[in-house]
């Protein structure tokens, strides 16, 4: 193959990827919903699409962008879908149509023209309204954040196999490095030993790692790497983010931590905590 023909069939393939991953607008109108906060604005607008009965696509929280589900509908025998697209910025959700198509003898084709009143109604303006009513109750606010699966809700109190973690205190740190402070119990009949293997922050959905050193706070006046629980007994681990690390705020993320997890038999255990904020300080019912 000449230089000529190698250059042709990159500059195609590069058209073919770039035509397969971009979005296709229409003329339909944008909407824009302003006054929505970045920890509780994917929940939001993840219940009103649940709630309009249109499933959740592409989630990337490090871009600030969500895709819906496909939305199929037939219009005079002729078989149509469409996508819902989010971008935000700053506290404004932006909510369009996005890769509207029509299927053919030969496929999938792009659209042309833009969305009946009716749909543009029943597909995007409907979204728009129920974001807009649950963003200004409280209530609505804590369900979606509760219910969310995009972003799952933080927890304060988490069970590892038989060890209870409350997370009792998040204090942030100089140079954005915070301190995390539990509690863990054992809750069951045995004996239990623990060791920390590793853990990090992880952006959901994204790559960006935050590292995590961990410390044993003694209940026997001896530090120790492996501290063993007795039934009923609690002690308590700091959990540091690692130097040359940064984590300003924790939603967002999930807090991933391995142990080695002995109660008999030794096994690896991983404790998983999303969107913890920071600062934090626990408060019953958490």
């Amino acid at each position: 193959m000449n230089k000529k023909s190698i250059v042709c069939f990159v500059v195609l393939y590069l058209l073919i990827v770039f035509q397969a991953n971009s979005q296709v607008f229409g003329n339909d109108p944008e909407i824009q919903i302003d006054q929505l906060l970045p920890e509780n604005v994917w929940q939001i607008a993840e219940m009103a699409l649940t709630e309009k009965g249109f499933g959740t696509g592409k989630f990337d929280p490090s871009t600030g962008s969500l895709y819906s589900d496909w939305i199929d509908w037939t219009a005079v025998t002729v078989s149509n879908r469409a996508r819902l697209f989010f971008t935000y910025d700053g506290s404004t959700l932006v909510l369009r149509i996005v890769d509207r198509q029509y299927k053919s003898n030969e496929g999938w084709s792009e659209a042309i023209g833009n969305l009946s009143k009716k749909k543009y109604i029943e597909y995007v303006q409907s979204v728009a309204d129920r974001i807009n009513l649950i963003k200004n109750d409280p209530q609505e606010i804590r369900q979606a954040i509760k219910s969310s699966k995009l972003l799952p809700a933080f927890i304060a109190v988490n069970m590892m196999d038989n060890t209870k973690w409350k997370l009792l205190e998040v204090i942030p740190g100089e140079q954005d490095r915070p301190t995390l402070y539990f509690e863990v119990t054992n809750t069951g009949s045995t004996e239990v030993t623990l060791a920390f293997m590793g853990g990090e922050f992880e952006k959901i959905g994204a790559t960006g790692t935050a590292r995590i050193h961990a410390f044993w706070e003694p209940n026997t006046g001896e530090a120790t790497t492996r501290p063993s629980l007795k039934p009923g007994e609690t002690i308590r681990i700091k959990l540091v983010v690692g130097q040359g690390y940064k984590l300003k705020t924790g939603i967002g993320y999930v807090m991933q931590c391995r142990f080695e997890y002995v109660e008999g038999q030794s096994k690896r255990e991983t404790l998983k905590i999303y969107n913890i904020p920071v600062p934090y300080t626990y408060q019953e019912g958490d």
